[in-house]
């Protein structure tokens, strides 16, 4: 394995060592482990990942510097914007999980979750230098991505409140409830237990119960 490939690999490895979800090399977990538990610091991790890392024009590249700036908050929104356009504008990951699973009674596309979570990084980056309009678009794109993660429009919402008016959130969220995924999802886990997910309506309601107390204060 060539040395700028190696290190990419260590990068990735740490990243996965802090918690992050990445694709990374199953030998690099012990070393990477070591060096997670050698340093207090979490942001001197993740900053020794984006010097392993490198610069890279490949989508791996780009993929992970998005999320280590991201991780790595509000001083780093130029670079967070930067790679996470980067990554959106060109070919996926192809290493990123893929194909549909089943969880909590929902089918989920792998890929399009990965890629709703760049656009929520890149919205959040966004929303942290003051761009609410480009902010509101991609938390929209990410919540198309995922139509079942209630989150998504929860964040246009905040941003709507701000920007234009808590009415125009609220009527945006009771929108909402015409989704799919607002009736409660009833399934049997693989031992047999019945259960019900009604997250997405959940933290809906919750939201609207909130911008209503606003609006009546």
């Amino acid at each position: 394995m060539a040395q700028t490939e190696m290190d990419f690999e260590r990068a990735a490895a740490l990243f996965w060592a802090l918690g992050g979800n990445i694709p990374h090399a199953p030998e690099l977990e012990e070393w990477a482990l070591q060096e997670a538990s050698g340093e207090a610091d979490r942001d001197k991790l993740l900053l020794k990942a984006v010097k392993l890392c490198g610069v890279g024009e490949n989508p791996a590249h780009c993929y992970l510097l998005a999320k280590l700036y991201s991780w790595l908050g509000p001083q780093y929104t130029a670079d967070t914007i930067r790679w996470a356009s980067r990554y959106l504008s060109g070919k996926p990951w192809e290493k990123l999980p893929r194909g549909i699973v089943l969880q909590d009674g929902v089918e989920i596309s792998r890929e399009s979750a990965a890629r709703a979570g760049v656009y929520a990084d890149l919205a959040q980056a966004q929303v942290q230098r003051g761009e609410t309009g480009p902010a509101m678009v991609n938390y929209g794109e990410a919540y198309r991505l995922e139509p079942y993660n209630a989150m998504y429009p929860v964040k246009v919402a905040d941003l709507l409140s701000l920007s234009s008016s808590i009415q125009e959130a609220l009527q945006y969220l009771e929108n909402q409830k015409a989704s799919r995924y607002y009736k409660p999802v009833r399934y049997t886990d693989a031992r047999g237990v019945r259960h019900t997910n009604d997250t997405f309506r959940q933290l809906l309601d919750a939201q609207i119960r909130k911008l209503k107390a606003r609006i009546s204060q």
